[in-house]
């Protein structure tokens, strides 16, 4: 008697797991049948000729999460298949990885030592340029997440004025994590870069380290070299904040970036009058917009919640042992969650109104909030206990996003840089408006970010005399473009933007 499909199908799945690494499934290691059986059923993704990717069918079309998530282990796996040891990133992509960069790259460049050149296309028109050069193919090169790429000294010595200007950030990054000139100097003598030299010089110049531009210039002259120090950076209007070696790229990049998009914030943010309040007629004020703010924050989020479910809750008649319509648990537990957290965030509003410092407030009652949110959750069984321990202790991937999150084991490094900015920060709105886009550019929780990123923004607009502003569903695919454009492109004009008009609209 034949087997059922499902009985096949998952049979097949069970031999391309084993087969597979980190998702990663080679032609050559799965048979003809399992392999048409399983893209009959939608569990392989074409990645390249002769690669897929192992992956749920419940996902949409079009969807990019999978295979975003998966990019950097098919890298590390199709290179070393098709190069083994001779190839390494270029200079330019080499400082992607040594920066922690959190943008997949549209095009991944690649240095072998030997074939043709060739430009190969992967998903969601992503690409890899494979080029020969094997005269300028560095003698030292590093391995890092499996990827083998040029040491930072190097890769700094060989980029053009393009990496500067292109992606300033990037580049105030990248030559912060530099510890003291003689590592780039020994690089530079030695091959007599003289043009490499001057542009060095100039760039430590504009971001304020003006004594390792001075060693990079004196050491080079003393060896009989004519260097110039020009400014690479001449054509941007970034403004640079990394003026100390940094041991955590991605700490230089939270202050990197709140640095270089505050300027942008005031320029674009209309001016607004700030309001006196008194702190119980601001309390009042809240509470009378928390239905729409709930329903608005909770749909934003993808849950099916109605305001008549938030009333509910609100008022304690939400009784999920006599009522139907209260069983929905996931949708209830998110609401009961999102009405203790609120309460949570009204506490914090009034210590700062009654004196306390608005960024020790927040940073301290974060964890507050984050377990109010969850704890209805886990006391239904929905998720872990151990999800309220504290900030996520594994990856995260935003749907259909080029930027990926920071590493587990970036998030304190990064927290840290997030909350000495917002403590440094003088400027109200800026405050509020990046408090909200790098909290959720962190994305420090498994689970609830972009609630807690809107709880940051909100106390910090009515502590400032600003009012609580509600994202309504409505503007979900604005919004979350806005931030995708300012997570990706460095430009905060448009979230900018977005919060503004969603400021002028009146509950």
């Amino acid at each position: 008697m034949a087997k059922p499909f499902h009985q096949l199908l998952a049979e097949s799945l069970t031999r391309a797991e084993e087969a597979s690494k980190d998702g990663i499934v080679r032609t050559d290691a799965i048979s003809r049948v399992d392999r048409e059986r399983l893209q009959k059923g939608g569990w392989l993704m074409p990645v390249a000729s002769g690669w897929y990717l192992l992956c749920s069918p419940q996902a949409k079309e079009g969807e990019s999460t999978a295979w975003y998530a998966s990019y950097w282990h098919f890298i590390a796996q199709y290179l070393k298949f098709r190069l083994d040891d001779d190839y390494c990133l270029s200079a330019e992509s080499s400082l992607d990885v040594h920066i922690g960069s959190t943008v997949i790259p549209k095009q991944l460049i690649v240095m072998a030592k030997h074939g043709s050149n060739q430009t190969i296309s992967l998903p969601f028109e992503v690409s890899i340029l494979i080029y020969k050069d094997r005269k300028k193919f560095p003698q030292e090169v590093e391995t890092k997440d499996n990827i083998r790429v040029m040491p930072i000294t190097l890769a700094l010595c060989r980029v053009s004025n393009t990496f500067f200007e292109k992606d300033p950030i990037s580049a105030e990054i990248a030559l912060s994590l530099i510890r003291d000139p003689s590592q780039l100097n020994t690089i530079l003598l030695d091959s007599g870069t003289v043009m490499a030299a001057g542009r060095l010089a100039g760039a430590y110049h504009h971001i304020g380290r003006e004594n390792f531009g001075e060693q990079i210039i004196g050491a080079m002259n003393a060896a009989g070299y004519d260097v110039k120090m020009t400014n690479p950076f001449l054509s941007t209007r970034t403004t640079f904040s990394v003026k100390e070696y940094m041991t955590s790229p991605y700490k230089a990049r939270i202050i990197s970036m709140w640095s270089a998009l505050r300027g942008n914030i005031i320029k674009t943010f209309p001016q607004k009058a700030q309001t006196k309040y008194k702190i119980d007629d601001l309390i009042d004020k809240i509470n009378e917009i928390y239905v729409n703010d709930a329903y608005h924050s909770l749909s934003i989020e993808g849950y099916r919640v109605s305001k008549e479910l938030i009333v509910k809750i609100r008022d304690g008649n939400w009784n999920p042992n006599n009522s139907d319509f209260d069983r929905d648990q996931r949708n209830a537990m998110a609401a009961k969650g999102y009405y203790n957290a609120f309460n949570a965030v009204k506490n914090s509003i009034r210590k700062i109104f009654a004196g306390d410092d608005v960024a020790k407030t927040i940073k301290h009652d974060l964890t507050i909030w984050y377990q109010e949110l969850f704890s209805p959750s886990i006391e239904a069984g929905l998720i872990e206990r151990k999800q309220l321990a504290g900030y996520r202790n594994d990856r995260v991937f935003i749907r259909n996003s080029l930027h990926t999150p920071p590493p587990k084991e970036a998030v304190l490094d990064c927290m840290e840089a997030f909350f000495q900015c917002l403590a440094n920060e003088d400027n109200p709105v800026v405050r509020a408006i990046l408090g909200h886009f790098i909290f959720v550019f962190i994305h420090p929780y498994m689970d609830g970010n972009g609630r807690i990123g809107r709880f940051i923004m909100n106390v910090l607009w009515v502590t400032a005399g600003y009012p609580w502003t509600i994202v309504r569903v409505e503007s979900r695919r604005q919004y979350m473009e806005s931030l995708e454009k300012a997570s990706v492109n460095n430009d905060i004009i448009e979230f900018t933007k977005v919060i503004a008009d969603e400021m002028a609209v009146k509950w």
